[in-house]
This record gives C-alpha cells, sequence and structure tokens, in this order.
C-alpha cells in the first residue's frame, strides 16, 4: 500500500516509509526522499507536503519539517527550496517573511539580506524601494535625515552655490536677489537698484529720484549729494549742477536741475538767441560784437570792462555791450550763501523762492532778526503760515579769504604788516590815533561790514584792492591785510553747509 515499502523479498509485513520520506502506490522497495521544498512529519506518508510561503527546507532533501526564513529572506511560493534573500532597496524583519518590503520613501538599504532600512542623511532624499538616496539637486535642499523628496528654496534665498547635497537655504544677502524659487545663487542687483537693505530680498527696487547706486549688488541707494541731482527713477550716478564751485543744492538728494542754486548768466546775440551760459568768472570776448546784451537770470554779476568801467548787473536785468573785451563774475556773498559772522546773515538778500523742504515762499529769505537758523521765510504748512528755514549755505568765500577787490570781506583778520611788520588794526568807531570817516553807519555796515570791531576790510574800493585797515601805531596811519589769501588762488569751497 501506499506509504509503505517492503526491501524483503517474501516479506509478511510492508514497512511504513519514515519521517522525511514518501511512497505513493503499491509494492514500493523504498521510500523517495522529499525533495527541497517539501517535508514528511510523519511515517508512513504516501506523499510529502510542500513547504508554506515564508519557509523552506534550507536546500535539504529528506527533510521531516520546513524552517521559517531568517531575517532579511523570503519565501513567495509554497514549495521552496532556499528562502531568497531581500534585494538592496527590501528588506524582512520577521523571520517567515513572505514577501520582502520595499524600503519607505526617504530610507534605503544598499546590500541584500537586510532586517531594516536607513534613514537618507540631510542633503538627500530617496523614493521607495531605494537602494541609495540621491543627493538634492541646485537650488533644492532637505534639512533633517529621511527626506522623501528635496524642496526648493524660497524665493530670496539660494544654496550659496551649493549644487548639490544642500541641507539648508541661506537668505540673500542685501543687494542680492533671488526672484523664483529653486535659487542656486543669488544675483545682484542691477546698477540703479537696490534692496533697500533687505535680507531675503525677492526683487530689486529701482533707486528713486535723488538716490543712484554706480555698481552692481548695492545693498542701499546713495543719496545724492550737495551740488548734484538724480531726476529719474533709477539713475546710476547724480548728474552735477552746472558749477561745482559756485552752484550747490540745499538739501541732499535733489531730485531736479530746478533744486541747483548758483549764478547764471546768458551772453544774447542780436537775434535774441543765447550763445553762451557762464556760472563762474570768465572772460568774454566780444570784438566782433556777435553779443548785443548779457542777461542776469541768477544772481547778481560784475561786468567790467578792460578800460577799467565796472558795472553790476541785478538779478533779472540785462546790459547792453559794445565791442571788447569784458571780465564778468557773480556776486555770491550774501546772495548764494550768507556770512554767520554777520548776526547770522543780516545782511542776506538773495532771491531764493523755496526753503529746505522744497516748499514754495511767501517772502523773501532774509534774517533780519540775526536769528541762529540763518536766513529764512514764510511758507504754508497744513493751512497754517509759519517761518522755515531756507537752508542757505554759509559763506566760506569772503570770510577766509576775500574775492575781487575786499569789498565784500567779512573775515575775523585784525591786524596786517608793512615792511614785514606786523601792526594791530584800529577800531573802525574810533579815530584814535588815526581821524577817518569810515565810520559804522547802517550803510556801512550793510556794503562794507564796517562795525564796532577792527577787523580788516576794504571801504575804499578806488584806491585799494584788497582789506585793510588803520593801524594802533602812530606812526603807520593804514597797512594791507596781507594774510588775507585771495579766493581764486586757494582751493576752499566758496560755501559750505
Amino acid at each position: 500500500m501506499s506509504g509503505t515499502y517492503s526491501d524483503v523479498k517474501g516479506a509478511e509485513d510492508c514497512k511504513p516509509c519514515e519521517k522525511g520520506t514518501a511512497s505513493e502506490g503499491t509494492g514500493a522497495t523504498s521510500c523517495d526522499k522529499c525533495v527541497p521544498g517539501s517535508y514528511s512529519n510523519t511515517t508512513g506518508q504516501s506523499k510529502c507536503e510542500l513547504c508554506k510561503p515564508g519557509s523552506s527546507t534550507n536546500g535539504e532533501s529528506g527533510s521531516e519539517s520546513c524552517s521559517l526564513c531568517s531575517l532579511g529572506y523570503n519565501a513567495k511560493t509554497p514549495g521552496t527550496g532556499n528562502c531568497t534573500a531581500c534585494l538592496a532597496g527590501y528588506f524582512a524583519d520577521d523571520y517567515g517573511s513572505v514577501e520582502c518590503i520595499p524600503c519607505s520613501a526617504g530610507t534605503f538599504t544598499d546590500t541584500n539580506a537586510t532586517i531594516s532600512c536607513s534613514n537618507c542623511t540631510a542633503g538627500s532624499y530617496s523614493e521607495q524601494g531605494a537602494a541609495i538616496c540621491n543627493l538634492c539637486g541646485p537650488g533644492n535642499f532637505s534639512s533633517s535625515p529621511g527626506a522623501g523628496s528635496c524642496s526648493m528654496c524660497p524665493v530670496g534665498t539660494s544654496t550659496n552655490g551649493i549644487v548639490r547635497g544642500a541641507t539648508s537655504c541661506s537668505p540673500c544677502d542685501p543687494g542680492t536677489i533671488t526672484s523664483s524659487p529653486g535659487g542656486l545663487v543669488c544675483t545682484p542687483c542691477y546698477p540703479g537698484s537696490s534692496t533697500n537693505n533687505e535680507t531675503g530680498a525677492s526683487e530689486c527696487s529701482p533707486c528713486p529720484p535723488g538716490s543712484f547706486t554706480a555698481a552692481e549688488g548695492a545693498a542701499m541707494c546713495e543719496v545724492c549729494g550737495r551740488g548734484t541731482f538724480a531726476d529719474g527713477k533709477g539713475q546710476t550716478s547724480c548728474t552735477s549742477c552746472p558749477s561745482n564751485k559756485t552752484y550747490t543744492t540745499y538739501k541732499l538728494g535733489a531730485t531736479s536741475p530746478s533744486d541747483c542754486i548758483g549764478p547764471r548768466l546768458l551772453a544774447v546775440n542780436r537775434s535774441d538767441m543765447v550763445v553762451m551760459e557762464y556760472y563762474d568768472e570768465a572772460h568774454i570776448n566780444n570784438t566782433i560784437g556777435d553779443i548785443a546784451y548779457l542777461v542776469a537770470q541768477s544772481g547778481d554779476w560784475r561786468v567790467a570792462q578792460l578800460s577799467g568801467e565796472k558795472t553790476v548787473l541785478s538779478n533779472s536785468n540785462h546790459l547792453e555791450i559794445r565791442r571788447g573785451v569784458f571780465g564778468v563774475s557773480p556776486v555770491m556773498t550774501d546772495l548764494f550763501c550768507y556770512v554767520d559772522q554777520e548776526e547770522h546773515g543780516k545782511y542776506f538778500r538773495g532771491y531764493q523762492t523755496e526753503d529746505k523742504d522744497g516748499r514754495k515762499c511767501l517772502t523773501h529769505c532774509r534774517n533780519e532778526e540775526g536769528v541762529k537758523e540763518g536766513p529764512s521765510c514764510m511758507v504754508k504748512v497744513n493751512g497754517t503760515e509759519q517761518m522755515s528755514p531756507c537752508g542757505v549755505p554759509k559763506c566760506l568765500w569772503n570770510v577766509q579769504c576775500y574775492t575781487q577787490d575786499g569789498v565784500g570781506y567779512r573775515g575775523n583778520q585784525t591786524s596786517g604788516t608793512q615792511n614785514d611788520i606786523p601792526y594791530s588794526c584800529q577800531k573802525w568807531s574810533s579815530d584814535f590815533p588815526h581821524p577817518h570817516t569810515y565810520h559804522p553807519s547802517p550803510s556801512n555796515a550793510a556794503k562794507y561790514g564796517i562795525g564796532q570791531h577792527n577787523k580788516c576790510r576794504n571801504p575804499d574800493p578806488r584806491n585799494s584792492s584788497k582789506p585793510w585797515c588803520y593801524t594802533t601805531s602812530i606812526f603807520v596811519r593804514y597797512v594791507y591785510c596781507d594774510e588775507i589769501p585771495y579766493c581764486e588762488n586757494t582751493k576752499l569751497p566758496v560755501f559750505y553747509f
């Protein structure tokens, strides 16, 4: 009968097949060993049982039982002779696994027969069933281990040039931006723009009027300095006023050519066409008579012929000229700057029409009261009239040096020399030791700076071409104040703020 055998002829009884063997049919002289992947755990079996999924006979035949697959192995089908090792990217963490489990996203295993997966390090990622982790690409990052995907750097940040494997994104420094996600590096702002000192900016802003940036990557726009202006957005430089000597702006960050304050003289031909403009001291050659007249468009101008004839051309007036050569020079003191030493600009008589903030003046800029703030004018603020400083600069010329014939000098020099011998100046209010006629008066104070002091002045331009004074010595009536330099020979600016 099946499950038995007889290996002796003429035996009365058959023997049952031993464990691990089986025989089918009758008349068997021996039992067959169970093939790998099958077993018999009792005697007298007619056939071997297949190992269940998740188990095997470890490749052996004649097994009495099946063994569960070890950790890291699996057997998917019944009758498996040998459990199969889990491939890289898969694992089996239990005995008797039927199938290997794929590593979850963010983990990996790079060897076979693994019982667990490891986390991807920061800066890398993996998809499900990965044998390796992939480094994050340009402009992407993962900040913690076990990432299933990398994130793009937000706008305003970048990976600072790290092409692969970035673990974080850094905010763009001021002056640089990224305008879309996934920035590898931050891009510098173009000239004429900035990020307004913002960190992590996503766009550059054009410089507002009155400011500029000359180079790329500027964190902040620079305010235009005195004597310059920028009359539109996104400027890469400031435009200079017509003369860096006689012109300035009463405020920083000027936005218009009209903010430039200074003298302007026009030379006009007989067809009423402007043929030349002057902003500083100059010589006009009109020997062929192509210039018909001069117009003082801004400020007062001194006009002198070679013959010595001198004329002051007042603001907004014109002067017909003949053939010949003329010298012209603008009057700066008390027109475009004020003398702080004279009661903070008491005699200032300029033609400015706005205060320091650009508001229209309702009165002239003056300081007849001698207040410390200097010349001011009446403006209307929120419907209320009030005084406001005009922002006029202080004169340096005619204070630390003298111009022309020294009539406008208002400095503090109180001594002169004769034959290299110094002499102290006599007070103008005194007639000792030298009587004179240039005593303090409103007229002499305004025109020549004569006052209750002994400072060098020139109240006699017909006979003197520089500042002078009477001396305290009975032997020397007057001396020239030669220590005062001629402004044109110095590098001193005309005015200061």
